[in-house]
C-alpha cells in the first residue's frame, strides 16, 4: 500500500507541475499549495493504519485524500490565483561610481527569474517577490573598475538555500552588457536581450524552462546545464547557430535549416547541429541527459 501512496502523490504532483509548464495554471500554484503540505503526513498515517489492521479501505482512502487534495488545490488557485506576497524594490545608481557591464547571479527554487529592458535611465532597478524580510529581498551589488556584480540571493551558493517560490526580476538601461549566470530548480527563467546587449548566458537548470529573446542581440554562447529542463531561443530570421548535445538522451525541437554532423571519432557522445549564416555562430551548449531544446525564428518581413 506504501506504494501505491508514493505513486499517487508522484502522478498527482507531476500532473500538477506539467499543467504549469503549459500556462493551464498560475505560475505560483505549486509553492502555495506546498503550504498544505501537512496532508501528506494525513495519507501516509492513513497507508500505515491500513497496513497495521490489514485493511485496504483506509490505503484507498489514502490514495483518494492526495489526489483529491491535489486536484482541488490546483482548481481553487486557477479559479482564485494565488495570495500576493510582498516585493522588495531597490534601486542601483549606475553613474555613482560609473559602471559600463553588470553580472547578474541568481538562484531560484520553485519561483522565478526575469531579465528585462529598463528605459533609458541609468538605474538597475532590481525586484523581489515572495521573499520574505527586506534583508532577504535585497540583492547583493558591488561595483568595482566599471563593472558590477548582482547577486541574489547574497548568501549561501546552493539553489535549495533560496527563498521557496520567491521571484527575481530585474531591468537594466538600455544597451547595457550583462552577464548572466543562473541556477534554478523547479523554476522559469525569461532573459529578454531586445534591448541589452550579452556576451555569455550560463544556466544550471533541473526540472526548469529557460527563455531566452536573441532575435535582436546575441551573446556569443548560451550554456544550459542540467536535467529535465526545456529551453526556448528566439533567434533573428538568418543568424548562424552551432548546437552542441553531450548526452543522447535529448529532444529538439529545430527549424528546418539546421543539419546534424557527425562529431568525431571514437565514443564521443556528442551531437551537433549547425545552420549557415553570416557572422560568427551562436554556441548553444546543451549539458545534461532529458534536455530538450526549442528554436524558433523570427517571421522575416516582406519588403
Amino acid at each position: 500500500m506504501g506504494k501505491l501512496i508514493f505513486g499517487a502523490l508522484l502522478v498527482g504532483a507531476g500532473g500538477i507541475l506539467l499543467a504549469i509548464q503549459l500556462g493551464y495554471l498560475p505560475p505560483q500554484t505549486g509553492p502555495w499549495l506546498l503550504t498544505y503540505w501537512p496532508v501528506i503526513l494525513i495519507a501516509i498515517g492513513l497507508a500505515y493504519l491500513a497496513n497495521a489492521v490489514k485493511n485496504p479501505f483506509l490505503g484507498w482512502v489514502a490514495v483518494i485524500v492526495i489526489i483529491g487534495g491535489l486536484a482541488f488545490g490546483a482548481w481553487w488557485a486557477h479559479e482564485n490565483g494565488t495570495p500576493s506576497r510582498p516585493t522588495v524594490e531597490t534601486m542601483f545608481n549606475l553613474d555613482r561610481p560609473r559602471v559600463e557591464s553588470l553580472t547578474l547571479r541568481t538562484r531560484t527554487l520553485a519561483g522565478a527569474f526575469s531579465l528585462g529592458d529598463g528605459g533609458a535611465t541609468r538605474r538597475l532597478r532590481v525586484e523581489i517577490e515572495g521573499a520574505g524580510t527586506k534583508v532577504d529581498g535585497s540583492p547583493r551589488y558591488v561595483a568595482t573598475r566599471g563593472g558590477a556584480l548582482l547577486e541574489w540571493p547574497s548568501k549561501g551558493e546552493r539553489v535549495y538555500e533560496a527563498p521557496f517560490g520567491a521571484k527575481m526580476r530585474v531591468h537594466a538601461p538600455d544597451r547595457m552588457p550583462v552577464r548572466v549566470e543562473v541556477k534554478s530548480l523547479f523554476s522559469s527563467a525569461r532573459v529578454d536581450l531586445s534591448k541589452l546587449r550579452s556576451d555569455r548566458c550560463a544556466f544550471d537548470a533541473i526540472a526548469s524552462n529557460v527563455r531566452l529573446d536573441l532575435r535582436a542581440s546575441r551573446p556569443a554562447s548560451v550554456r544550459v546545464k542540467g536535467f529535465l529542463t526545456t529551453t526556448e531561443l528566439l533567434l533573428p530570421p538568418s543568424s548562424p547557430v552551432r548546437i552542441e548535445f553531450t548526452s543522447p538522451i535529448s529532444t529538439r525541437d529545430l527549424p528546418e535549416d539546421f543539419m546534424q554532423h557527425v562529431a568525431g571519432r571514437g565514443k564521443s557522445k556528442t551531437k551537433i547541429w549547425t545552420s549557415e549564416g553570416s557572422g560568427t555562430p551562436l554556441l548553444v551548449l546543451i549539458d545534461g541527459p532529458l534536455m530538450h531544446l526549442k528554436i524558433r525564428r523570427e517571421t522575416a518581413k516582406a519588403i
